[in-house]
């Protein structure tokens, strides 16, 4: 029986340190990396929640939108609503100019997902309106 070389088996436990060294490094980037890639995921989907939160409110919509529509300077517009199972219509043959500017501005500056905007100038005083508002 031959004696095993000491110096063997001490360059093999080296060569093994070194190897292990070197896969719990990359370890370690691997799960900075994922650690990462989680963060971004979550603060995506916290921007979402408060997004949906905001444009999928379907009863805070209709309540803005019925607050806009019976002001009075949208009273002489003859405006119909249409409600869809995910929007609603708002249009009307003969708005004043006055009363869609006011309804533009505030459609426009509140938080609604406009898929439709439709205006076309009758006169110099009105104009036609067609307006789909998702939720």
């Amino acid at each position: 029986m031959s004696k095993v070389n000491p110096l063997y088996i001490l360059t093999f436990l080296v060569i093994l340190l070194i190897f292990s060294i070197s896969k719990v490094n990359y370890s370690k980037e691997q799960l900075k990396s994922v650690k990462d890639e989680y963060t971004n995921i979550e603060n995506i989907a916290n921007e979402l929640y408060v997004l949906k939160k905001i444009y999928a409110d379907k009863k805070s919509i209709k309540h803005q939108i019925e607050s806009i529509l019976r002001n009075r300077a949208l009273s002489d517009a003859n405006i119909e609503k249409v409600y869809k199972k995910s929007s609603i219509v708002i249009s009307s043959d003969a708005i004043s100019l006055k009363g869609l500017n006011f309804l533009v501005g505030k459609v426009v500056n509140k938080t609604f997902n406009i898929k439709k905007l439709k205006i076309k100038k009758i006169s110099k005083k009105s104009a036609t309106l067609l307006m789909e508002i998702a939720w």
